[in-house]
């Protein structure tokens, strides 16, 4: 029954309709098949659950067959569950409506019915009542008849639409909505009832259907309905989200309000206005239905334009603000739902409004032309006003979002009504982030003076993220810096100035309404007070007094705010009256307090800045300059900075108040300010007034204005003459002086440094507030004043403080003054801090070079008094560094008195202390002393020495340090009295720890000391023997060191070296000599520390010792005896003492930084470059240079003594144990080789004799080490001039270096070089010795570098000898083994021994080898043995028959010459054998270890300038590495073996002939030993490869093996019997493959090899089918790849039965497991899986190894017949057809080589001449491939990517116009297929066909009408069209290769050209 009520709406309708006596026989027809229709096709299709039909009692009179046009595939969903209200009415005894009834009525159901069912889920319901209604239609109106064509399309959108056939609807209704015009109200009325159908797709059928009635019937429904459909409609919109949850169909509603806006807009404004609103009040809006309301609003908005311009007499003003009611109404506190279209809607409505120009068309889609004025709109923004203000953020946003879009019609808007930018820059600040930011964009809209300021100052914010970003900008402090922070209120500084003033009252209503406030509220309103306050003119006393408390808030931001706001209200206080000013002063000056927060202080002062401070009283401007100044105290530096800038910028205000030497005052007690920035702040504000007040001292002024941010030593000595200057001219600057000198201002800065500390007593460090040091150093104070001789302030009320007191501490304060602010400084941890203070408080103590007595004497007493007994480190520190300063002063007496008071004081100080940092102090005193009075100290030297002596070994490496530095000292500074003991005491110190033993264990200074410490005791002591200066013991001395010169601990070499060098002046000439000659070898040293000493000496550079002592020169007055007066004497208030200018300067740097000497620790570049472990040819030579520069010759008297030094550098027991180990083994070659070239210049200055001296002497050692070799391979030529008797002798000591296997190779190796060189010099038996010993070498290593270095130094004797000896053959047979090696480097290192042996092979063995070199399967092999073969005469018979050979380069036939293989070999990884792979698993050679070449690289320069490293750094890094000693020798060793120039001049020509020509040149001379080659390896390919051959692979293999000799036929044989790896296999095949290449044309029997070599493609690929088979059967009958979590097709009952017999023996197992424990089942399940995975490895291996052989063989056979000239055109024919046949093999790397060969065979056969039965067979196989490229039956799968490959790079060779035109169809239709390979290649050909200038594609991409696109064969299809569909589908993923080749299309044009094919396109496998 739930049908019938649905109907019952339909059935009270009013039937205002007749059908005609004409027309109803038709209708009654046209029921029945209605009723057939429901009864058959709509019942069956039914799902019964969804009471889609009701099942006819009358049976079912058949299905109704589908008409041609409504034919197709179904596709859609079915419908939703749950009774459908729009079910079939049926005509029946059951039905509630019968055949009495009216037929209009029974029409109307039906139709209605019909309609329903147009969305169903089944295609031929859809279409049969389509047509059912198009039947209907036609029976009213006949003219339908003739849309029936145009019907078509509709059938095709009931078939293909899948978003609710909507649009198909539409377009039914479209063609018979006006012959249904006389029973449209009736039909309207029927599909009014499915307003609340809960199924989706019928409601949207329904709306679409009923608005496409009333559209097309418009006239009735506007005369007889009155649009109450349209008004049912728009109700229709609430009512779907109370039917369901989802309402797809809302944007049909949405469409059809837009389709009826042409009838509802003029006619009813009230409906049409409802409709704007709803539809943008929409929720949930999705993108399609917001584009759906978009399109409607637009044309309701272009209707309500044109209804107004019609009827413009009756459209007044308020039919457009009824309008714009529309959009007020939309802005509320509830919802937003409106406001994502609201700009958009408002835009548009206002666009519309505007009338468009007389010569444009109507109205497009969107308008938005700005226009000038807009009074409506205007009016609109305006009554805005109260929405701008609203407390709720939506609303305010709302406003905000109109007042945006108004602007963009509307842009002078704010320019004519300017109380609108007052909104602007209101909003600018909301809280609401969106309304701000819009408001933001809209500050431009006033256009103000300044805008462009203003645009950029945006544009910069805006863009700031993204332009000008790098990573220094983002990361580097400087950037940092320097980046200026985007403020909003900068931006509306800016635009304020265009806008009106507020009025008063509205400023004052914000201000009272801050109390109310949130902060955050309060920050923003406070900031648009600021805002509009700077507008203001006049003084606004109410405004004022309730902003002013806000200032001494408790919160600090709002009290900022608060002063920003008062400083904007500055500029109108001119205004104010003394009241008023008086009451904002009070204020203001209260904030001024140090206790304020820094933030608030300077905003404070900001204003100050800005206040009219002339109102001021002089009481308050007073007041004003004395708070100003304690606020110069304030731990924060900006606000120091700008109390400077307030004084130093407001001189004229302080001229009128007489207060301008008072401020002056302050800036110059202020220049000690800590801060950089405020001390140059001050001084630059000095500078701008010292040429106007104070000339005189602009000088010293300046000074300190550059020392500012210099090191503080600088910066103290220019306050220091600054301070001196002052005083100098205090009566040209007497007010200056005054006010400096001010008690009260003194007072301040003393009470800022001793205020809480006792009187006449040093501050606790612990409690002192050293942070008031880091506000104003007391360095400058305490200069100044001491200098002004102020007096401290009084110590009590009532007492002057000008009176000096009575009791000596008072006095002592007194004299010294505000010196005594320094002291506290001088207890300060800072180091820097603190010996500033105490050069300072020195410094303090002198007016000019004078000094002030007591003050010294004052200082002097806290030293001994209070600080050197101290509890704190830093006060005896300090008092340390007094004393050191005095003494360096050099004072009169007074510097020898410190020494006599407090020398023995000091060693107490320095032995005793646990501070290590004090120990330091007193090390650095006793450093002084011993500079200063270097005789005075001599009464003390043994307890100096004694204390430094234990410093040495203390466990503060610092102290260590420095006691290292002043032991020499204590020797330097010994007298000649007591040398003798001194040098005793230093001997007996080294020999007690060199001996060790007893004697060390009874000294308690040795006893406890470490090794490190021991060796740093014998450093020392060595360096204090060579500074005693004692002439009369140097030569004892020099003998003491010598032996050190030789030792084993580089600390030890370098203290002897420069005791040595020290100690050489003093030395008589023939000992200097001497000596020199034994420390020369050390310039080889293999410590860059000795070799530095080495070269220090030789460019005359001072020792460290030397330098320190000239630092400091020693007093006048120094003597052995100084005077006993105690400083107290010297220091009465009557002395006059002056020090030296300087000294007074020399104290404010440490001796380091006085040393005049530049002391580097980087050696020179002619002294650099040893430093690497090799033995230089370099580093010989400067040896041979120094020698003769610095030694000179030596008498005969002394050679031996000479030599004995020398021969000391080789024979010491120590060298000889490094010698063994890796460590000190290059060690020991320098020194020989140092010593070698030391001893040259003997033999060429005296005798054969001392040459044969030196050579026994370098051959003595019974361990020989590498120098030695080395060293002897040296003189090798010498050897042979002088005494060649020598070489049998040394060659039985060396010669069994070679045969050890307990020596390193590297020895060996040298030691080969050697016995080479001297067998030369000896007989044959020598030669043979040596060569027996070089083959035991060979034998024993494999290493190829060993090796190869071996046979490039056999040449020299082969030259001798002759191949006499077994090695040579032994290394030939070798050779003819490892030629047919798999490894290409392997071939390339026999290549050494052929070279070695070319001139003594046979011509048959030449020939052997020259055939399979220039045959190997590797291009580089090919070229390096083509190279060495030339060049040695091996190939000097082919000369004469290529004398008139002309190169063809540049053709596809040279390239393949080249190559010899297939480019997809190289693509595919199967060329196993190819030298690249070999660089992934073997490292490279390090030809750059040390990376000069990074270095010198530009990339480095541009890394190291980018971050500023100096250039300087890299110096040493780019020189040369030297060429070492050892690369020499293999140099040397090498020479023969170079081909002269003459030889390289007389090959040239053949060097450039490719090495196949050259190939066939030796197969022509030497047929016969070529067929043996090729038979031999063609007979060992089938035997491992045909079926069958294994049985007789040893015939086979012995059978190949007949063309080598005699003598390696057993060991080859045996080799290769073993050899069964893929890769050797290979190497066969190229080699074959290339023999057949170069054998074309020459004999009968190349055709039955190639036949042969297919026959083994065919094996090969056949083999691998039935494996591949075969295997996959197994995997699948196993269930190798089961897995119980994923799910199996089953397709068989057998694949069922075993599947479920798996898992119960699996199953079987698990339980057996459970119950049992056993494992049987389980262990017997993985057995089987394991020999599962044994043979699927074993298969895969066999498969691998024959597709790699048929891939190469393949590419064997493709290149032979493509550069074959000899073979028959019958043959290429053939071979291209069997190529053809693989491309049905299942392996995609056999398709594509089989693709590749016939692309080359075709591509080189067809490059010269034209071979019609040859292009013939090309044009079947393209024919027998094309049609299957498109058969739907043929299961190609990827194989139709390799076809169109193939296919498309032989087109062009086929000339028939037709063909061309087939594929580039089948290639433009298989874009569409399933597989992407498919669709990319069939895209990239249409490419490829292009650049190969096929004519037919240029046509393809021309356009064409209509009449030209006709499908005919000779026409080319309209490639276009298909690009700009596929382009357009939003699904098709191959649109970037789509717009690939449009790119190509428009960039390079396709002109007709000979076919010219590219490199073949090869698709990856």
């Amino acid at each position: 029954m739930a049908l019938a009520s649905a109907l019952d709406p339909l059935r009270g309708h009013q039937i205002t309709f007749t059908i005609t006596s004409a027309d109803r026989p038709g209708v009654s027809k046209w029921l029945g098949d209605v009723k057939a229709f429901f009864a058959t096709t709509a019942a069956q299709a039914a799902d019964p659950s969804k009471c889609f039909a009701l099942t006819s009692n009358k049976g079912t009179a058949g299905v109704m067959a589908s008409g041609a046009n409504f034919g197709g595939m179904a596709y859609g969903a079915p419908t939703a569950m749950g009774p459908r209200p729009g079910a079939p009415v049926l005509v029946g005894k059951d039905s509630f409506m019968s055949m009495e009834d009216v037929l209009e009525g029974i029409t109307v159901h039906y139709a209605v019915q019909l309609t329903s069912v147009l969305g169903h889920y089944l295609e031929a319901i859809r279409l049969d009542a389509a047509k059912l209604l198009f039947n209907l239609a036609v029976i009213f109106d006949k003219k339908v008849l003739d849309q029936k064509k145009k019907m078509d399309k509709v059938s095709i959108g009931f078939q293909t639409d899948d978003q609710g056939y909507f649009a198909a609807v539409h377009e039914l209704f479209h063609f018979i909505g006006p012959a249904l015009s006389h029973m449209v109200v009736a039909l309207v009325a029927g599909l009014e009832c499915f307003y609340t159908c809960p199924d989706w797709t019928v409601r949207g059928i329904c709306n679409s259907a009923l608005a496409r009635l009333v559209y097309e019937n418009a006239k009735i429904f506007l005369e007889e309905d009155q649009l109450a459909a349209i008004w049912n409609l728009f109700f229709s919109l609430h009512s779907v989200p109370l039917i369901c949850k989802i309402f797809p169909d809302r944007i049909v509603i949405v469409k059809a309000l837009g389709l009826l806006a042409p009838l509802y807009v003029p006619a009813d404004a009230s409906l049409t206005y409802r409709i704007i609103e709803t539809l943008l009040r929409l929720g949930n809006k999705t993108t399609l239905e917001t584009d759906a309301i978009k399109g409607t609003l637009r044309k309701i908005f272009e209707k309500l334009s044109e209804h107004e311009q019609k009827h413009a007499l009756l459209s007044t003003k308020d039919s457009i603000e009824s309008g714009f009611t529309v959009f007020i109404n939309l802005i509320n506190p509830h919802d937003e739902y409106a406001y994502d279209l609201l700009s958009w809607a408002l835009e548009t409505y206002a666009a519309s409004l505007i009338p468009a120009p007389t010569d444009t068309p109507a109205l497009g889609k969107t308008k938005k032309a700005s226009v000038t004025s807009f009074p409506a709109l205007a009016d609109f923004i305006k009554s805005l006003t109260n929405h701008f203000r609203a407390t709720p953020p939506l609303v305010r946003y709302g406003a905000c979002v109109s007042l945006h879009a108004a602007l963009t019609i509307y842009p002078n808007m704010v320019v004519d009504n300017k109380e609108l930018y007052v909104h602007i820059i209101t909003g600018a600040l909301d809280t609401d982030y969106l309304s701000a930011f819009l408001y933001v964009s809209m500050l431009e809209a006033g256009k103000p003076g300044n805008s462009q300021e203003l645009k950029e100052m945006l544009a910069s914010a805006r863009h700031q993220a993204r332009e000008g970003v790098d990573y220094d900008s983002l990361f580097t402090k400087s950037a940092e810096t320097n980046k200026k922070e985007f403020r909003m209120s900068e931006a509306l500084d800016i635009a304020i100035k265009a806008c009106p003033p507020l009025a008063p009252r509205q400023l004052q209503k914000m201000a009272n309404a801050l109390e109310y406030l949130t902060k955050e509220m309060q920050l923003r309103q406070l900031e648009i007070i600021r805002l509009w306050g700077s507008k203001s003119e006049k003084f606004d006393t109410f405004l004022m007094q309730t902003l002013v408390p806000y200032c001494n808030s408790g919160d600090e931001d709002i009290q900022i705010a608060s002063i920003k706001v008062i400083s904007s209200l500055i500029p109108s206080f001119q205004t104010a009256s003394p009241a008023d000013i008086s009451f904002a002063w009070g204020y203001f000056h209260a904030l001024m307090d140090h206790r304020i927060t820094p933030s608030t202080l300077q905003a404070v002062l900001s204003l100050i800045k800005g206040f009219p401070l002339e109102k001021l009283t002089d009481e308050s401007r007073e007041e004003f300059l004395n708070t100003l100044f304690k606020l110069i105290f304030n731990h924060d530096a900006n606000v120091r900075l700008a109390v400077y800038d307030i004084i130093g910028s407001f001189t004229d205000f302080w001229k009128k108040s007489g207060l301008f030497s008072a401020a002056v005052g302050i800036l110059f007690l202020a220049i000690g300010d800590h801060n950089v920035l405020c001390a140059k702040r001050v001084l630059g504000l000095l500078f701008t007034l010292a040429d106007t007040h104070f000339r005189v001292i602009v000088t010293p002024l300046g000074a300190v204005k550059d020392a500012i941010g210099e090191s503080l030593s600088t910066m103290i000595k220019a306050m220091d003459e600054l301070a001196q200057a002052i005083t100098r001219d205090q009566t040209a600057i007497k007010d200056l002086i005054e006010a400096i000198t001010l008690d009260a201002n003194v007072d301040e800065f003393w009470d800022f440094y001793l205020k809480d500390t006792p009187d006449n007593q040093l501050v606790s460090p612990d409690d002192y507030n050293y942070a008031r040091n880091f506000v104003h150093s007391p360095f400058w104070i305490s200069l100044l004043l001491t200098k002004l001789g102020i007096s401290p302030p009084s110590l009590g009320e009532g007492t002057p403080r000008n009176v000096m007191p009575s009791t000596p501490a008072g006095k002592r304060r007194y004299i010294c003054g505000f010196l005594l602010c320094l002291l506290p400084s001088c207890g300060m941890p800072d180091p820097m801090m603190r010996k500033a203070a105490c050069i300072s408080v020195v410094r303090a103590c002198f007016r000019g070079q004078t000094l002030h007595p007591g003050m010294l004497r004052g200082l002097l007493e806290f030293v001994s008094q209070q600080m050197m007994s101290h509890k704190q480190w830093t006060f005896q520190l300090s008092a340390l560094d007094i004393l050191r300063i005095v003494t360096r002063l050099k004072l009169q007496g007074v510097s020898s008195s410190v020494l006599i008071q407090y020398g023995d004081s000091t060693l107490d100080v320095a032995y005793n202390t646990p501070s290590s940092i004090v120990k330091i102090g007193a090390l650095e005193l006793v450093e002084t002393f011993l500079l200063v009075f270097p005789h005075g100290v001599a009464n003390k030297l043994q307890e100096i020495r004694d204390v430094v002596r234990a410093m040495v070994v203390d466990q503060d490496p610092d102290v260590v340090k420095h006691a290292s530095r002043i032991f020499p000292l204590i020797f330097r500074c010994t007298p000649e009295a007591q040398s003798a003991t001194f040098i005793e005491y230093l001997k007996n110190e080294i020999t007690t720890i060199q001996k060790g033993g007893a004697e060390a264990a009874a000294d308690p200074l040795v006893s406890n000391l470490t090794r490190e410490e021991k060796d740093r005791v014998v450093r020392l002591s060595l360096g204090g023997l060579g500074a005693i200066t004692d002439s009369a013991s140097v030569q004892s001395i020099v003998q003491e060191l010598l032996p050190f010169l030789r030792s084993t601990q580089i600390a030890h070499r370098r203290a002897a070296l420069g005791s040595v060098l020290s100690q050489l002046a003093n030395l008589p000439t023939m000992q200097a000599l001497i000596t020199t000659w034994a420390f020369l070898p050390l310039y080889a040293d293999p410590s860059e520390s000795v070799r530095l000493i080495f070269s220090r000496y030789l460019r005359r550079i001072p020792s460290k010792l030397e330098a320190l002592s000239k630092s400091l020169p020693p007093h006048p007055d120094d003597s052995l005896v100084l005077p006993s007066v105690s400083w107290e004497d010297l220091l009465t208030d009557s002395a006059t003492i002056a020090a030296s200018t300087k000294n007074l300067n020399d104290i404010l740097a440490d001796l380091e930084s006085l040393n005049p000497v530049i002391d580097s620790d980087v050696l020179p570049v002619e002294d650099d470059g040893f430093c690497i472990p090799t033995i230089s040819s370099k580093l010989m030579t400067r040896l041979k240079d120094l020698a003769k520069a610095i030694a000179g010759p030596v008498p005969a008297a002394s050679v031996s003594e000479v030599l004995y030094h020398l021969h000391q550098y080789q024979l010491h027991a120590q060298l000889q144990g490094f010698a063994t180990s890796p460590v000190g083994l290059p060690h020991n070659n320098e020194n020989n080789a140092a010593e070698l070239q030391l001893m040259l210049p003997f033999h060429s200055e005296f005798s054969p004799a001392a040459f044969k001296q030196i050579l026994a002497k370098i051959s003595s050692p019974a361990i020989v080490s590498e120098g030695d070799l080395i060293a002897l391979f040296y003189l090798t030529d010498l050897i042979q001039e002088v005494c060649a008797n020598k070489a049998p002798e040394l060659l039985r000591k060396y010669i069994p270096i070679i045969t050890s296997q307990r020596q390193v190779i590297r020895k060996r190796l040298l030691a080969v070089y050697l016995c080479v060189e001297l067998a030369l010099l000896g007989a044959q038996d020598d030669m043979v010795r040596t060569l027996d010993a070089i083959q035991v070498l060979l034998d024993s290593t494999n290493e190829a570098e060993t090796r190869q270095k071996v046979y490039g130094c056999l040449g020299k004797i082969l030259g001798q000898l002759g191949p006499k000896h077994s090695l040579f053959r032994s290394l030939l047979n070798n050779a003819k083994k490892e030629i047919r090696s798999k490894d290409p480097s392997v071939r390339l290192r026999t290549l050494d021994i052929v070279k070695i042996l070319a001139k003594y092979m046979t011509t048959e063995e030449a020939i052997w080898f020259s055939i399979l070199y220039l045959a190997d399967s590797n291009r580089e092999v090919r070229t390096k043995a083509k190279e060495v073969m030339v060049l040695e005469g091996m190939l000097d018979f082919v000369m004469p028959a290529l004398r008139a050979f002309k190169a063809t380069s540049g053709t596809h036939r040279a390239s393949a010459m080249e190559s010899l293989r297939l480019p997809s070999i190289d693509v595919l990884a199967a060329a196993v054998n190819d030298p690249r792979d070999q660089t992934g698993m073997v490292p490279m050679p390090d030809t750059d270890p040390y990376n000069v070449e990074w270095f010198k690289s530009d990339r480095r320069k541009k890394f190291t300038d980018r971050y500023g490293i100096s250039e300087a750094h890299f110096a040493r890094a780019i020189m040369p590495i030297p060429k070492s000693i050892m690369a020499v020798v293999e140099e040397k060793s090498a020479a023969a073996r170079t081909p002269t120039p003459e030889t390289l001049t007389k090959y040239s020509w053949l060097l450039n002939i490719d090495t196949l020509t050259i190939l066939r040149e030796c197969i022509k001379k030497y047929t016969q030993v070529a067929a043996d080659l090729v038979e031999s390896i063609l007979r060992r390919i089938e035997a491992d490869l045909l079926p069958g051959g294994h049985a007789g692979d040893s015939d086979a293999r012995k059978a190949a093996a007949g063309a080598e000799s005699e003598d390696s036929k057993t060991s080859s044989a045996q080799a290769e019997e073993e050899e069964v790896d893929i890769e050797a296999e290979v190497h066969s095949v190229d080699v074959l493959s290339n023999l057949l290449f170069a054998h074309d044309g020459i004999g009968d029997s190349v055709s039955k090899w190639v036949d042969r070599l297919r026959g083994v493609i065919s094996a090969c690929n056949d083999s691998a089918g039935i494996i591949r088979e075969g295997l996959y059967g197994d995997l699948e009958s196993s269930f190798f790849f089961f897995n119980e979590y994923i799910d199996i097709p089953i397709v068989s009952d057998e694949q069922y039965n075993a599947l479920e017999s798996f898992k119960a023996a699996t199953q079987e197992a698990t339980l057996e497991i459970v119950k049992t424990g056993k494992t049987d089942k389980l262990a017997s399940l993985e057995a089987r899986k394991n020999e599962m995975n044994d043979m699927v490895d074993t298969k895969s291996d066999q498969l691998r190894r024959l597709t790699v052989i048929a891939l190469h063989g393949i590419s064997g056979y493709g290149i032979f017949h493509a550069l074959s000239f000899a073979s028959p055109e019958t043959r290429l024919v053939e071979s291209v057809q069997y190529i053809a046949e693989m491309l049905e093999n299942e392996h995609r790397g056999i398709r594509i080589a089989a693709v590749e060969a016939l692309v080359t065979i075709s591509m080189i056969q067809l490059e010269s001449n034209v071979k019609p039965g040859f292009v013939n067979k090309i044009k079947s196989v393209v024919q027998t491939f094309l049609p299957r490229l498109v058969d739907e039956n043929a299961e190609l799968y990827r194989r139709k990517a390799d076809q169109l490959n193939l296919i498309a790079q032989l087109i062009p060779y086929i000339k028939e116009r037709p063909l061309r035109l087939q594929f580039i169809r089948v290639l433009v239709q298989l874009w569409k297929d399933p597989d992407t390979e498919v669709r990319v290649t069939s895209i990239k050909m249409i490419q490829l066909l292009g650049e190969a200038g096929l004519a037919e594609i240029g046509e393809c991409f021309k356009e064409r009408s209509e009449e030209q696109a006709v499908v005919d064969p000779t026409t080319a299809p309209n490639m276009m069209k298909e690009l700009a569909g596929l382009i357009n589908n939003q699904e098709y993923p191959e649109k970037d290769c789509l717009q690939d080749l449009l790119k190509w299309r428009f960039t390079q044009q396709a002109t007709p050209q000979p076919p010219q094919i590219p490199q073949s396109i090869t698709v990856k496998a």
